[in-house]
């Protein structure tokens, strides 16, 4: 079904405008608005399990503009409004919701792509919930164009399931900003971000400035929902509460993240409090590129373990991150306010994941071989004469890329058990 070429309005607040089961296609030239006064947390579009594709205006002056329960949810362009704030004080009015198609972890998870368009809405241009949304087949949101913009934190992320921000291979994406809370707040699943611009709390004033605290780290384990703190990212690691039932992986490989009154990166280990039970969850952050700035720091990881704290590996700041440098790496000033990751001038051997992103760099090549992953690739800075026997375990496939150098073992050998490729030009970076 197609529409196009009028308005549709809807003033019930007690259902759905159009529920859509099948295939809807919402024409640029259309509108359908959802005129209630009274909130009811109810859509303009409820798709349940169907295809819907919008290039439309959606319009929604109490409740929200689209909820999917799985299916597949294409925004291509246009715009979405959603806003309102009830009696109570309290922001209503989401963007996108996004569910299971069973509203529960057990079902088939939804596919939400945004491509273009405007998004403008009171809490949560986009969001899922950590006990609806997630599970094995969670759902997923992939954003690579368009404006977003959200009186609060813009996207939740508490499910397992993707979330991606830009392409691959591009520097550009959306513009993602929160007036008053986070641009992304995430505690469970992936974050995958290429490229784009997110802003954080780009209306607080000084008195919005909240610096990581034991307090806060704790009252985040304590509190369910986002917390609106006003990062560009906001990241919440062993939150508990349901949160841990997936793994925790951010990759951020570009992109521009600021923040007016708080930082570019914040990321917590709710674990590090001083009387927090130790939850289990698997947790990876990683930061190789990107242009990040706060008003507080550019990135903080205060709260996180000093073993997992070497989360960054490329990237430009507006504050010294040195501490949160990947092994054998240092953040250098330009003498212009802005800090750049290079190789500590002590370390001999880099380390690169297979598509040559930086991963860190070692005095030796023991120290590489040692902390390598299984395709990586290993750069000689300097020549190596190893004094101890080296062993590339089994399992374990590198590639040693000489770059001019060379390796003079005394009296001792390199045992191959895994796979080793030699090589003699340069990843250098």
């Amino acid at each position: 079904m197609g529409i196009e070429n009028g308005t549709i309005s809807f003033s019930s607040a007690s259902s759905h405008g159009i529920v859509n089961t099948g295939s809807l296609t919402v024409a640029s030239n259309a509108t359908i608005s959802g005129t209630a006064t009274e909130y009811s947390n109810t859509s303009v579009i409820a798709n349940i399990g169907g295809t819907l594709t919008t290039a439309g205006t959606l319009e929604s002056t109490a409740n929200h503009g689209i909820v999917t329960y799985g299916g597949t949810v294409e925004v291509t362009g246009g715009e979405i409004t959603a806003k309102y704030t009830s009696e109570d004080g309290r922001n209503r009015g989401s963007g996108i919701l996004i569910f299971n198609r069973g509203y529960d972890n057990n079902s088939d998870g939804a596919n939400v792509t945004i491509s273009g368009g405007t998004i403008d809405c009171s809490i949560y241009a986009a969001s899922t919930n950590n006990t609806t949304s997630g599970g094995n087949d969670g759902s997923n949101l992939t954003i690579t164009g368009g404006t977003i913009l959200s009186d609060y934190t813009a996207i939740y992320w508490p499910s397992s399931g993707t979330l991606t921000i830009g392409t691959d291979g591009s520097t550009t994406g959306p513009t993602i900003t929160s007036t008053h809370g986070s641009a992304v707040e995430i505690c469970s699943g992936t974050l995958n971000i290429y490229g784009g611009t997110l802003n954080g709390g780009t209306e607080m004033t000084e008195s919005d400035k909240i610096e990581t605290t034991e307090d806060w780290v704790e009252a985040f384990r304590s509190s369910s929902g986002s917390s609106s703190i006003g990062d560009a990212v906001t990241v919440i690691s062993r939150r508990g509460n349901g949160y841990n039932s997936a793994a925790l992986e951010v990759n951020i490989e570009g992109g521009t993240f600021t923040s007016g009154q708080n930082y570019g990166l914040r990321y917590m280990d709710c674990n590090q409090t001083t009387s927090a039970a130790q939850i289990t969850q698997e947790v990876s952050v990683a930061v190789s590129d990107g242009n990040f700035s706060g008003k507080i720091a550019a990135v903080d990881a205060a709260f996180v373990a000093e073993e997992d704290q070497g989360i960054i590996s490329g990237g430009t700041f507006s504050t010294d991150v040195s501490e949160y440098c990947a092994p054998g790496l240092v953040a250098e000033s330009n003498g212009e306010g802005a800090f750049s990751i290079t190789t500590d001038s002590d370390m001999t051997v880099q380390v690169q994941s297979a598509d040559g992103a930086v991963k860190g760099a070692y005095a030796s090549l023991a120290d590489a071989v040692a902390n390598a992953a299984s395709g990586d690739i290993l750069v000689l800075l300097a020549d190596q004469v190893p004094t101890n026997e080296i062993t590339i375990e089994s399992g374990k496939e590198l590639t040693l890329d000489l770059a001019g150098h060379k390796i003079i073992p005394k009296n001792v050998s390199i045992i191959v058990k895994g796979g080793l490729t030699a090589v003699s030009y340069t990843h250098l970076r």
